[in-house]
């Protein structure tokens, strides 16, 4: 009687240590009031079917750089989002922390976006914005980067005013603090587009009747796009690809739905890992300014 119970015992730790589920951190390396966050949340809500989840927060590159090493270094996996133009600050020699660039031990997928100039439903014309003296809001220093080029071509001097994260820059404009700004995804300005007015995007093709920037300048960066990243360390970033895919391939999961409300993102999960990386860091290079 005794062997049989414990033969019993034997199977039933056999099948749940079977069933059990690796563990995967889910990181947001950014703001909790973004998009990236949005983004990771949907993510860990679907991932769970394959993995036991845990949601971490990062805010930036210092944080979420010391969380990564942190659960590496216990033998754990994390999965990421990594802003495209924190690799292009770092890539300019702005911050060593911000160095999390795709390759094919890392890579899980990526989403291209353009960037958009808006201001307040009652704001400035399009044939205004290279006045003399504006306000102008901006997120990144790659992108007070950008901006100094583009009133340096056309020759004029704005007063840059910086702001944490784009949801920060909307209110920036909502509250008339700036005359118009920079954000660098369309997502935001849709969440608002009844209170806001879009000027221009870098869409060489423009989106939603805006008209691309490229039609009224010869910047070089008229029609940069830009990727953001979703890169595991510490495990196996094949298998989780797999599954991204399938919850991507899926209309019902969180994270395809919030991707098609947003409606501005171009995923590059149908590549293969090479062209996918490959892809990823040429709309990135657009931002590297300090090419060598």
């Amino acid at each position: 009687m005794k062997k049989t119970i414990i033969i019993a015992i034997g199977l039933i730790f056999l099948s749940l240590t079977a069933n059990a589920k690796e563990k995967l951190y889910v990181l947001n390396s950014e703001s909790t009031g973004g998009s990236f966050n949005a983004q990771m949340t949907a993510y860990a809500e679907d991932l769970k079917q394959y993995y036991d989840v845990e949601y971490i927060q990062g805010r930036g590159c210092n944080k979420a750089s010391a969380v990564i090493k942190n659960v590496v270094d216990k033998g754990e996996q994390v999965f990421y989002i990594w802003d495209g133009l924190r690799i292009a600050d770092y890539l300019n020699g702005l911050n060593p922390l911000c160095g999390k660039l795709p390759n094919k031990n890392n890579f899980v997928n990526s989403v291209l976006k353009y960037g958009l100039f808006v201001t307040d439903s009652n704001g400035i014309k399009k044939e205004d914005i290279f006045k003399p003296g504006l306000k102008v809001g901006y997120n990144s220093n790659t992108n007070k980067t950008y901006l100094e080029a583009l009133a340096k071509l056309h020759g004029v001097e704005w007063q840059l005013v910086q702001y944490e994260h784009s949801k920060s820059v909307i209110l920036g404009v909502l509250n008339q603090e700036v005359e118009w700004a920079m954000i660098n995804s369309a997502s935001s300005y849709f969440q608002q587009s009844a209170r806001l007015k879009a000027l221009y995007t870098l869409n060489p093709k423009g989106e939603s009747n805006i008209p691309p920037l490229a039609i009224v300048s010869k910047f070089s960066g008229a029609d940069a796009g830009v990727a953001d990243l979703f890169l595991l360390e510490g495990g196996d970033n094949l298998k989780l690809r797999k599954h991204v895919s399938e919850i991507l391939s899926n209309p019902k999961s969180k994270t395809s739905i919030w991707y098609n409300t947003a409606n501005v993102y171009t995923q590059t999960i149908d590549l293969n890992l090479t062209n996918g990386v490959e892809r990823s860091m040429k709309e990135i290079s657009h931002w590297v300014y300090n090419k060598k």
